[in-house]
């Protein structure tokens, strides 16, 4: 009887230690789910998985260049010629560009003693490029120098579209993972890349809008001038000389005027001294008759 109940009694405490251990096991598995990271998690891991994924199949699909794509090239050209006048001249480019739909961006005019010079950088469109400047060549006397260069960014224009697509398909998965996100931690994890993929796409887009700026209108750089000494005539020439003579006469009257006043004490003192020997002179006079 006495080891019946002993046999009850082990196997009593052993039930009571099986189910505390369940018990501990239990509450420890809860707690640890309950502190470990969202991005850690595998719904997260999954979520990054799928962003890197669709990058990379966003990437595959602009790896084909589109073939209804124009191309992108970039021309530019240098026109320095000699007209007979000027200020001519320049009236008449300046009503040649609006007739040619072109824009003139800046115009410096410079003058040295034998030369009167205009600089002028002009855009235009791609198809009224060259009778642009053929038109603008009938201003010339002589032609200096014309050189017309171009770059052809088709294909860097391709690569970058490709890639801007790219980076914003990133952009949408780590702003649906931000969304998701429900630490602090995971939040700022996420925002670092987000606002690292946007700086890309900022300076992707600008580098797209360069070349289709670029590419949409082409650049003049104009230079012309006129020779002021090749026009003139001997006659003229001899003018010159007579009114650059005459000029530099009237110059030197001018300054022996200016030297004069500035004596100017010298010739208060003069008349004074002038009047005391005179009277002395008349008084050494009368002393010698007596």
């Amino acid at each position: 009887m006495k080891k019946t109940l002993l046999s009850v009694k082990y196997i009593t405490v052993l039930l009571i230690w099986v189910v505390t251990i369940s018990c501990e096991s239990q509450t420890i598995g809860k707690v640890e789910q309950s502190e470990g990271p969202v991005v850690s998690s595998p719904a997260m891991d999954t979520s990054y998985g799928n962003a890197k994924l669709e990058a990379v199949q966003v990437m595959q699909e602009q790896a084909a260049p589109p073939t209804n794509l124009d191309q992108k090239i970039i021309r530019k050209a240098t026109l320095r010629f000699q007209v007979a006048d000027f200020r001519k001249s320049a009236e008449v480019i300046n009503q040649i560009i609006p007739q040619f739909q072109g824009q003139l961006l800046s115009a410096n005019e410079n003058r040295t003693e034998n030369t009167l010079e205009s600089n002028s950088v002009i855009k235009v469109l791609p198809q009224q490029f060259e009778p642009l400047i053929a038109k603008l060549a009938e201003q010339s006397i002589y032609l200096d120098s014309k050189n017309i260069t171009s770059e052809d960014v088709t294909t860097e224009y391709i690569d970058i579209a490709a890639r801007l697509k790219t980076k914003k398909a990133v952009e949408l998965r780590y702003l649906d993972l931000l969304q998701q996100a429900r630490t602090v931690k995971d939040i700022i994890a996420v925002e670092n890349q987000l606002r690292q993929i946007q700086e890309e796409i900022e300076s992707t887009e600008a580098r797209i809008t360069y070349l289709s700026r670029q590419t949409s209108y082409n650049t003049i750089e104009l230079t012309y001038y006129q020779k002021l000494g090749a026009t003139s005539s001997p006659d003229t020439s001899f003018a010159v000389r007579v009114r650059n003579a005459l000029q530099g006469g009237w110059d030197v009257l001018l300054g022996l005027l200016i030297g004069l006043i500035h004596l100017w004490p010298l010739l208060l003192i003069f008349p004074v001294l002038f009047i005391y020997l005179r009277w002395f002179l008349r008084k050494y006079s009368t002393s010698r008759s007596v």
